[in-house]
């Protein structure tokens, strides 16, 4: 029977008191017990030992087992690894355990990726496509009957779903819901929440599981997107506001007044005050700052109480979270209005006072004079006067018998006036007209005076005036001399004042007003910043002192028709001056009476930039910049010349020089350093880290040209025959290629940072939205 060791395994032969393997001594195959060990010394006594013969090794496999009984099946050793399996095995688990962790991370950013959703216009129909549709794109509304308006697009956090309004016709204004994944644009899915919803009047709720609607009959509805069912919440209302951040509705009633909800019941529905002008909520929720009337009052919530801030506010022209506002009061002015007449006839109406009794052909126009009658005539010859100008004299001769014709005399200097007619052969006769008095007539004479002699028997057939006095007609009435009406208007100037109205602007710091500015002009564009109390307006100056003249007025003029004249003259006298204040503190920019245009803030509100036009050929200037400061002493920095427009991105001053005759093309500038030549003006887009999207080789003919991704000086061609695109970043591209100026369609394909542009549809009009 085979011997094996019950600690090892190993077979051993039956005379084998210890184990060769594991050295351990072997139990008594009798007694079960172990044989006692006598331990050994360095030296021998006697004769050595005999070597102990060599055994070999039994061919067998070894498993790593407990103890086992000598009677039972050989236990196998446990198997021990080399060094280069260890390294092989933790690489491999190491390896399996990156995969693992890489497709975790790959589905938690699939969740949220950005979904590129992609609107564009095809035909009469809006279509929408987004990446995980494969290249499938859907058209959920058609425009055929309607001109294409689908606008107002409201996302909700996460941009998995869409509020939008599809204009269906001139009538109809539908409020859609638009779950924004493959398996519902396939179905065709959108829910329909109004049909008659107010424009721009809807909202998500701060959980986004409902939404709030204005529809045009003034209710205000709330529409539970689980249960697809509209709650009425109020009627008549003309205006809402929902505050998502402290989650609170406000809104306006037809009569102006102003009621707060509290969408989870928490504080009670309440009318906080009637007659609104404008309100805003404070950043938590708490307080409502409104303009009622003529002042501004601070409405706490918690306390369900008004207090009154300031007074005195015609309208109110931004107004912050904080109670802080600028508003603006039109203040009635006046000046004499003698002081806005220039009196350039007071010399002439003074030698015609003087001069009254001077008799002169101004003073008889239309007048009628008759002469005698002759014999074969029961008709008096007559002139008549027709017009007087320029020192001509255009008179009427008719004697009823052979003469009536039309002429004009010269006016001497002496009064009189002279007709010369040139006779036939070289003969000439003069005809001269005086006017006299006769006791209280006034009688005008007429001299025939033959002054050169034709050819004898030649020079007859003349048109002359008969010589002779003609008498005044009975039937006129000489017009009442200008210096009369003259001195009256000048007494109504004398006792009048000229009124208008001066629009000033104040800034409430919320604890006192400050006065900032006046002359604003209502044309003036406002801004809002989260974090800086400043305003963008203008105001108007006139160029130099502006006077109507009084040789403008006639015999009946009033001083309300020369207060029009002033207004008229006074707006076209003036100059549009650009402005900024902070903190209640204006900075105006002097523009020398020049075109300014393109204001514009850098985006952390500290320098203020505008382009003044000096070229009018190319319509280019110089832009310049001013710091954004609360001293009102900044003054302007001529930063580039012979710029066309530029635009602002981050810190950095994009603008354009070299623009072509053709003003398709210009060179690209960045702070001084010129980024890229020959690209298409307004079709530049500025992305993040300095990248910019520029179309060069731009032609007027196909309304197209190259797209470029500029990178820190590096070009990327991104694809040619482009038309029109919409970059979402560098990475994800809108455009339209190849475009058709008779079809003014093109294809639409989208660039993802591939080699291969990806086709979307084609028969594309436009790019409505990339988001």
């Amino acid at each position: 029977m085979a011997k094996f060791c019950p600690f090892c395994g190993v077979q051993l032969e039956d005379e084998n008191s210890f184990c060769y393997h594991c050295g351990k001594q072997q139990p008594d195959a009798e007694s079960g017990s172990l044989l006692e060990q006598t331990p050994l010394s360095n030296s021998f006594q006697g004769d050595p030992p005999s070597p102990i013969p060599e055994i070999p090794t039994p061919d067998v496999s070894f498993t790593n087992t407990a103890e086992t009984n000598v009677c039972s099946e050989p236990v196998k050793p446990p198997k021990k690894f080399s060094k280069k399996q260890l390294i092989l095995l933790i690489s491999g688990a190491a390896v399996l355990l990156l995969i693992v962790l890489a497709l975790v991370i790959f589905f938690i950013l699939k969740g949220t990726e950005q979904q590129h959703l992609l609107m564009y216009q095809k035909n009469d129909e809006v279509r929408l496509t987004l990446p995980e549709l494969d290249g499938e794109n859907f058209s959920f509304v058609h425009t055929s009957d309607y001109s294409s308006e689908v606008y107002g697009a409201v996302y909700d956090s996460k941009q998995k779903n869409m509020l939008y309004i599809d204009q269906q016709d001139s009538e109809n204004r539908c409020l859609y819901y638009q779950p924004l994944n493959g398996k519902a644009l396939r179905k065709g899915e959108r829910l329909l929440i109004s049909d008659h919803v107010e424009e721009y009047g809807f909202s998500f709720s701060k959980d986004e599981k409902s939404v709030y609607y204005l529809e045009e009959d003034g209710r205000l509805y709330r529409y539970d997107l689980s249960k697809q069912e509209p709650e009425s919440l109020f009627s008549d209302v003309s205006s809402f506001y929902f505050d998502a951040e402290n989650d609170r509705l406000y809104f306006l009633n037809t009569d102006d007044g102003l009621f707060f909800k509290d969408p989870n019941g928490k504080e009670p529905s309440r009318k906080i005050a009637a007659d609104i002008k404008v309100f805003v909520p404070s950043k938590n929720g708490k307080t409502v700052y409104y303009q009622k009337e003529d002042s501004l009052y601070a409405y706490d919530i918690g306390q369900d109480d008004s207090q009154r801030l300031t007074e005195n506010i015609d309208s109110i022209v931004q107004l912050y979270p904080d109670g802080t506002c600028y508003f603006t009061t039109n203040e009635e002015t006046s000046r004499p209005l003698k002081e806005l007449i220039n009196d350039d006839m007071a010399k002439a109406d003074q030698a015609e006072k003087e001069g009254q009794d001077i008799l002169s052909f101004s003073r008889f126009i239309d007048a009628e004079w008759y002469g005698e009658k002759s014999e074969s005539s029961i008709f008096s010859p007559y002139v008549e006067i027709l017009s007087v100008s320029d020192n001509k004299l255009t008179y009427r001769f008719n004697d009823y018998i052979v003469q009536d014709f039309t002429s004009e005399a010269q006016i001497q200097s002496d009064g009189s006036a002279v007709t010369v007619i040139d006779m036939k052969e070289g003969g000439e006769v003069h005809i001269t007209f005086t006017l006299s008095k006769k006791g209280d007539d006034v009688v005008l004479h007429a001299e025939q005076e033959l002054v050169r002699e034709a050819e004898e028997g030649k020079g007859q057939g003349y048109s002359a005036v008969t010589t002779g006095n003609y008498t005044l007609s009975p039937y006129f009435y000489e017009p009442t001399p200008d210096y009369e009406w003259r001195d009256k208007l000048r007494q109504e100037i004398e006792n009048n004042t000229y009124a208008y109205t001066n629009t000033i602007l104040y800034y409430y710091n919320g604890t006192e007003i400050v006065r900032v500015a006046e002359n604003i002009s209502e044309a003036g564009t406002y801004l809002n910043p989260a974090e800086k109390p400043i305003i963008e307006y203008s105001k108007e100056l006139e160029e130099e002192p502006f006077q109507v003249n009084l040789s403008e007025a006639n015999k009946y003029t009033t001083v309300g028709d020369l207060a029009q004249l002033i207004d008229s003259g006074r707006e076209s006298n003036t100059v549009s001056q650009p402005c900024f204040a902070v903190n209640g503190v204006e900075t105006s920019i002097d523009v020398n009476g020049q075109f300014a245009q393109s204001f514009q803030f850098n985006e952390a509100h500290s320098a203020y930039y505008y382009l003044l036009r000096e070229h009018e050929e190319d319509q280019t200037g110089t832009l310049y910049r001013v710091k954004v400061s609360d001293d009102g002493k900044q003054q302007p920095e001529a930063l580039y010349q012979n710029v066309s427009h530029f635009l602002l991105s981050g810190s950095q001053v994009w603008y354009y020089q070299n623009v072509s005759e053709d003003r398709n093309t210009a060179d690209l500038y960045v702070d001084g350093k010129c980024f890229a030549k020959g690209v298409a003006p307004y079709l530049s887009t500025f992305l993040e880290d300095g990248k910019v999207m520029v179309m060069k080789d731009y032609r007027q003919d196909s309304l197209s040209g190259t797209l470029v991704l500029m990178d820190n000086g590096t070009e990327t061609e991104i694809a040619q025959n482009v038309h029109d695109y919409a970059a979402y970043d560098s990475s994800y591209i809108a455009m339209i290629q190849n475009y058709s100026t008779e079809s003014y369609t093109g294809e639409l394909f989208a660039y993802d940072g591939g080699k291969e542009l990806i086709f979307i549809d084609r028969d594309v009009s436009s790019i409505l939205w990339l988001q």
